[in-house]
């Protein structure tokens, strides 16, 4: 089996993602009680838990691991479905042994694995982390602007795809400060080529600031870190990196004779400062959200079932 294999999942997730969530709920590996926090007793060693889901269902351990690391990294999904203790890595350097690191459900994640085993009502998971950071080609959509965009799409069928596309919004491909491109487009159904491009702020006569820096998927390497990239662009005199765990940054010094904000435009036409992602949707985006809200049960209130994807 691979990442991201289509399956009946209530949720719309692939196949691992689905045995994933399911699994660690099976085996209490999630916050208990009130709590949205996970505990060191909720958490299960990696190592244990990729061969507790390959007995299970013969996927093998190495697509398991990338999914778990995938579902875990802020830069990689919207709304992190587990939570992970340890080297998780970066966009650009491998994480720790999975012996060495422990994972269990996020809160999120939890209420997604209890639709998937049908214990509450399905969720609109596979729209909101779509597959992109599996390797697939479906970007996710950040919580706020999917659970506006469903309901608008609920209480009246034939809204227009510009006002349904504007709630929408920007559809989330991981780290990126712009993205470009002809998005409703891919919205209605088309593939299209967007691009991903780093925040670039002019904060001195001679210093520039780095946030965003967008990151191909890759499963079976590293890109370029991006000091590498930079170090290509003409009229830069030092880079430093200032990033913090959950905030990727950098600051330039340029040299005097060049104007900062020229340094910054070439900055963000440097690839690895500006990528291009083929993006496209199995199904018009319209056509997805209505086959999930008409799967979804009469019996259960729509706006206060979607307040749990507030969790996480």
């Amino acid at each position: 089996m691979t990442p991201g294999t289509s399956t009946a999942s209530p949720c719309g997730l692939g196949v691992v993602e689905s045995a994933i969530l399911r699994r660690l709920l099976e085996l209490g590996h999630h916050p208990k009680g009130d709590s949205r926090s996970v505990l060191e007793d909720d958490l299960i060693k990696s190592s244990i838990f990729l061969d507790a889901v390959n007995t299970a269902t013969d996927i093998r351990p190495a697509f398991i691991w990338q999914a778990i690391l995938s579902l875990s990294n802020w830069w990689e999904v919207s709304s992190p479905l587990l939570q992970f203790h340890g080297n998780s890595g970066t966009p650009w350097d491998p994480p720790a042994d999975p012996r060495y690191t422990e994972v269990a459900l996020s809160a999120l994640g939890q209420k997604v694995a209890e639709a998937e085993s049908g214990a509450i009502a399905p969720l609109p998971a596979g729209l909101l982390i779509g597959d992109f950071c599996l390797g697939g080609h479906q970007p996710g959509f950040h919580t706020g602007s999917l659970v506006s965009a469903l309901l608008a799409l609920h209480r009246d069928p034939s809204i227009g795809d510009s006002e349904l596309f504007e709630l929408v919004g920007q559809p989330f491909f991981g780290i990126a400060g712009s993205i470009d491109g002809p998005i409703d487009r891919m919205l209605v159904g088309e593939p299209v080529d967007l691009h991903l491009t780093a925040t670039v702020n002019v904060t001195g006569p001679r210093s520039i600031e780095i946030t965003n820096i967008p990151c191909p998927e890759q499963t079976t390497s590293y890109p370029e870190e991006p000091q590498r990239h930079l170090s290509r662009v003409r009229g830069i005199r030092a880079i430093r990196d200032v990033s913090m765990s959950d905030d990727y940054r950098w600051e330039i010094d340029t040299l005097n004779a060049n104007d900062p904000e020229d340094v910054a435009s070439r900055i963000r036409q440097q690839w690895g400062m500006r990528i291009q992602v083929e993006a496209r949707l199995p199904k018009p985006w319209r056509t997805m959200a209505t086959d999930w809200l008409r799967a979804f049960p009469d019996d259960v209130d729509l706006d206060n079932h979607l307040d749990v994807l507030t969790f996480g």
